[in-house]
């Protein structure tokens, strides 16, 4: 909802997630705040076709862990900006004590995404930790 506010009224946000239910939530949110510029959209993000719409920028958020190939989803999101386009990546870390979100064996090392962005030229421009749980990349084209 704060990115809806972020892109104004001109600008257009979509949510892609590969299970129905996850947008549900979403959607019910966006209908009572009456929110138009977010469009859920489910589909896997691999197999998503966005040729003919022009992408500015990118959040994944806790997502990485739970695709079966998230080097093949940075590739993706790497052929869908335009150069000089922003990137954000949050994810569990692998050092959190593991309260809330996925069990330690399947979350991602920072170092893991940041090589993967590499092999893709998407370059890494700031880490943060942003909690016991949880870290954030900033990326760049």
């Amino acid at each position: 909802m704060q990115m809806a506010s972020i892109v104004g009224p001109t600008g257009l946000i979509y949510a892609v997630d590969r299970e129905a239910e996850a947008l549900d939530y979403l959607q019910g949110l966006l209908r009572r705040d009456r929110v138009t510029t977010i469009e859920c959209i489910v589909a896997d993000l691999l197999q998503f076709n966005l040729e003919d719409t022009q992408v500015s920028a990118v959040l994944l958020s806790m997502t990485l862990h739970h695709n079966d190939h998230p080097a093949a989803l940075i590739g993706k999101l790497t052929s869908l900006l335009p150069p000089d386009a922003w990137v954000v990546i949050a994810e569990f870390h692998p050092d959190g004590p593991a309260d809330s979100g996925p069990p330690h064996d399947v979350r991602l090392a920072p170092e893991q995404i940041e090589q993967w962005c590499q092999q893709t030229g998407l370059r890494v421009v700031h880490y943060a930790r942003q909690s016991e749980e949880h870290y954030m990349l900033t990326i760049r084209q």
